[in-house]
């Protein structure tokens, strides 16, 4: 719980930079956190390091290749499902378990989600979350869907990958965040702020910028702050759509 200051606290803050003794600003930097998103959490959103939203069971994030399947005629195909992370317990609030458990088994029943393209040792694949509440099986396939999962956000890499913005099939990302830092920081309100770069072009050149990304826990974002921090080399034909530096959600 945090303590909030009294009004006259707050009055001595603004006069002199002092925090009251025994009270927390809304806005004190709590704790800071550094985030590294492979790949996949990037592609759909979802952190390994996830606290699934009240009412969610289990959340799997799967890796579907479509491989020759030598139980079938010669160059037969089938999808071959991979697990690339989970977290909860498969129909923990399920009243029939064992159905729900053969649905997830057997879930999907074609190949759907983020593509991929081809994948090492075997043709296309693509990317997709199974997930249970209660009875129900149900299948996340795009970025968009994604925060149901984990909403609100209460993690630093929840608000990490809230940070990197829309997905589009031109830019998988509107910023970047940095493996070497800067760290997450963790609001004492409940808000995280997230330094990530963004790119936009300016004339024939592309800018590079560091953005500071405040996250709510209802996942909508602010843009607090930014500055100039070189180039990304040109752009051809002026600005293709790419991010931009000065929006926000």
């Amino acid at each position: 719980m945090i303590k909030r200051c009294p009004r006259a606290a707050l009055a001595l803050v603004g006069l002199f930079g002092l925090f009251a003794s025994g009270c927390d600003s809304p806005d004190k930097v709590k704790a800071k956190t550094n985030v590294c998103l492979d790949a996949d959490e990037i592609a759909f959103r979802v952190p390994k390091k996830v606290k699934l939203a009240s009412g969610v069971d289990y959340a799997e994030m799967v890796r579907q290749k479509l491989e020759l399947d030598p139980d079938k005629p010669e160059m037969a195909y089938a999808v071959k499902l991979y697990n690339v992370f989970s977290t909860g317990t498969k129909c923990k609030g399920a009243k029939e378990e064992a159905a729900c458990l053969q649905v997830l088994a057997t879930a999907p029943s074609r190949m759907q989600g983020i593509w991929q393209g081809p994948l090492a040792g075997g043709g296309p694949g693509a990317l997709m979350i199974r997930i249970t509440k209660g009875d129900a099986v149900s299948l996340v396939l795009n970025p968009e869907e994604s925060k149901s999962i984990y909403l609100p956000i209460d993690t630093p890499e929840e608000a990490a990958v809230i940070a990197l913005g829309k997905a589009t099939v031109a830019h998988p990302v509107e910023r970047t965040v940095k493996c070497d830092g800067p760290p997450v920081e963790t609001r004492g309100d409940g808000t995280y702020v997230v330094t990530a770069e963004a790119e936009k072009c300016e004339g024939s050149e592309r800018i590079r910028y560091e953005q500071r990304v405040g996250v709510k826990p209802d996942g909508k974002i602010t843009i607090l702050g930014e500055k100039k921090v070189g180039t990304a080399g040109a752009c051809v034909g002026g600005d293709a759509g790419g991010p931009k530096a000065d929006g926000g959600h």
